[in-house]
């Protein structure tokens, strides 16, 4: 088992060093999304996938197993289908804060399946928000670059939960993210979300400049600098039969 005063000697840099290395085994870990499994994976003796994506699944189970763990899968929305979800030693939420329709009962779920410790990670503002240019040159709409992850800080208080709290800036060497094996795949990902048709995909690509690049062997059309920011609170000592 995780032990809370072992866990905080051990702070890092990504997702699975806030587990701690330095004890061991953890006997499980639930996580929702994709991101940092690997790393997390390795740090786990048992762990549980949730996504309600097929392919993220498969995607999570592949480097689970890759880390020498056989993963439990749980296909569904977060928090609905938490009660078919076992409980864990250590919960990792990654970047799934501003997809939440409400984030109090999603992060209550959270709290109440993790034995010791929540660790939730995002970017510092909304994903999508550097398309606000785009969305103005291509629809004269101005897109708020908003929500930004202090509206969770200030969630998780109404809450009564005041994670600690660590940014760091994530550029193109982060191993978080993914990407595309071609520009063109990378160009109609903005497309889609444009809701714009193929044959803008040329001002799409000048319009993106070197915001569409390779990335990790990947294509990949975003900014090239950002920060995360992770959040982690440890549950009461004895909260958790």
């Amino acid at each position: 088992m995780v032990l809370a005063d072992d866990v905080e000697k051990k702070v890092g840099r990504t997702p699975h060093e806030f587990l701690s290395k330095d004890i061991a085994p953890i006997t499980g870990t639930c996580c929702c999304s994709k991101y940092g499994l690997t790393a997390v994976s390795a740090a786990a003796s048992a762990i549980i996938g949730v996504d309600q994506q097929a392919d993220m699944l498969e995607t999570f189970a592949a480097a689970a197993r890759s880390a020498g763990v056989e993963p439990s899968i749980v296909q569904g929305t977060w928090p609905d289908v938490a009660d078919r979800t076992a409980t864990a030693d250590v919960v990792v939420s990654g970047h799934t804060v501003y997809n939440a329709a409400d984030l109090g009962p999603f992060v209550l779920a959270l709290d109440d399946h993790a034995a010791h410790r929540v660790i939730l990670e995002a970017t510092d503002r909304h994903p999508l928000g550097w398309m606000a240019d785009l969305w103005a040159g291509f629809h004269e709409i101005d897109m708020p670059d908003e929500p930004a992850i202090e509206l969770a800080v200030a969630a998780l208080a109404e809450l009564d939960i005041r994670p600690s709290r660590e940014d760091r800036p994530a550029g193109d060497s982060d191993p978080a993210g993914g990407g595309f094996e071609t520009k063109g795949a990378a160009i109609a990902l903005v497309r889609k979300r444009l809701c714009l048709e193929p044959e803008a995909d040329a001002a799409i690509e000048e319009a993106l400049g070197e915001r569409l690049r390779m990335r990790n062997g990947m294509w990949s059309a975003g900014p090239t600098t950002r920060t995360v920011v992770t959040l982690w609170w440890d549950r009461p000592t004895g909260s958790r039969g």
